[in-house]
């Protein structure tokens, strides 16, 4: 079956002009020698592979150095999963939104804003970090042996011991002063850390100096800021994040060198800032067959916005029951059913329009 409908979701404040939807398809271009231009491809669907917990699903971790091992944050319950599903629980946290995790090969850093937590899993230890000096941590990465991570309601940024996610010395901090807005969110990228505030970006390196190792490189400014510390992810050897500054949010970037490049449409962000309160926004990133795909969540009005770095275009996601799109696995509250299992991509077919 053929079709001229070959392109992306774009529904424009005038429908008149464009009213498109694209929903679980994505196109593909084919080269000069294929028979067509281009054709749609199907989003993969999911099976079940096992009920974690009692849910809601917080966080999902896959091991950087043991990629046997993966770890979930049902509700308050943290689960080891190994490679057949099978799950054991290795602890308790606190708090009830996401969860930022960093690994350093041996302990896992769970960032539950505020608290934080060590898994050891040399000891096979799971405890609350408990130094006095701990202030809590919104979202954690690591570099160069150190946990990094972002103080709440600050413009703080503090590093742990080396290899030593429970012990944080009383200097091991330093501020994002280039401008006075609070730090949002930090991620790790190419040995370099971002730090995302609501109106600014800055990028730190690893100077190796005392107390506090990373400072700033210079010219590394960015006048762009995040409204969604959970937005920001990392794909095609950059960061991709929803943007904030103080003339207006909604915009969806990447990094490009050390700014950030505009990604999101103008329906796409006409339909994000109709959104409402869009600060809860979370998003993964994943790669099949070339295609790397950013997957932006709006939980509170059920949206997933999926931009494809393969052809620079979006599509909208969704699940299908009894003759409603929802997304079924991705809501974060009580609402839906199935919200505590964990689920994998199928095995694609493709649709050829």
């Amino acid at each position: 079956m053929k079709s001229h409908i070959l392109g992306q979701s774009y529904v424009a404040r005038s429908i008149n002009a464009a009213n498109d939807v694209m929903m679980n398809l994505f196109p593909e271009a084919t080269p000069l020698e294929g028979k067509e231009n281009g054709f749609l491809n199907r989003a993969p669907g999911m099976s079940k592979l096992a009920t974690i917990g009692n849910g809601p699903i917080r966080a999902l971790w896959s091991h950087q150095t043991n990629g046997a091992d993966a770890y979930v944050v049902s509700g308050n319950e943290v689960f080891k999963i190994d490679a057949s599903y099978q799950a054991a629980k290795i602890g308790n946290i606190t708090g009830s939104g996401p969860v930022s995790i960093a690994d350093n090969g041996t302990q896992l850093f769970f960032a539950c804003n505020p608290d934080g937590f060590i898994y050891d899993e040399v000891a096979n230890t799971f405890v609350q970090i408990s130094d006095v000096d701990f202030p809590g941590a919104v979202t954690v990465g690591y570099l160069d042996g150190y946990f990094v991570f972002n103080e709440p309601n600050s413009q703080k940024l503090w590093v742990t011991e080396i290899f030593d996610g429970t012990i944080i010395e009383p200097l091991a901090f330093a501020s994002a002063e280039g401008s006075p807005d609070l730090v949002q969110a930090i991620n790790v990228d190419q040995r370099e850390l971002w730090v995302f505030g609501t109106d600014t970006i800055e990028v730190w390196y690893n100077a190796g100096t005392a107390n506090f190792p990373f400072a700033r490189i210079q010219g590394a400014f960015n006048e762009l800021g995040c409204l969604a510390p959970y937005s920001v992810a990392k794909l095609d050897n950059t960061l991709f994040w929803l943007g904030n500054d103080p003339r207006g949010y909604g915009i969806v970037y990447r990094g490009e060198g050390y700014r950030g490049k505009r990604v999101s449409t103008h329906a796409v962000e006409y339909a994000i800032q109709s959104y409402g309160d869009v600060s809860n926004a979370l998003a993964y990133t994943y790669q099949q067959e070339g295609h790397a795909f950013y997957v932006l969540i709006f939980p509170t009005v059920n949206k997933t916005w999926v931009f494809d770095v393969a052809t620079g275009a979006w599509h909208e996601r969704a699940g299908f029951e009894d003759g409603f799109f929802y997304p079924p696995s991705f809501k974060l509250s009580d609402e839906l059913p199935k919200q505590n299992h964990c689920w994998r991509l199928l095995k694609r077919q493709h649709l050829c329009f």
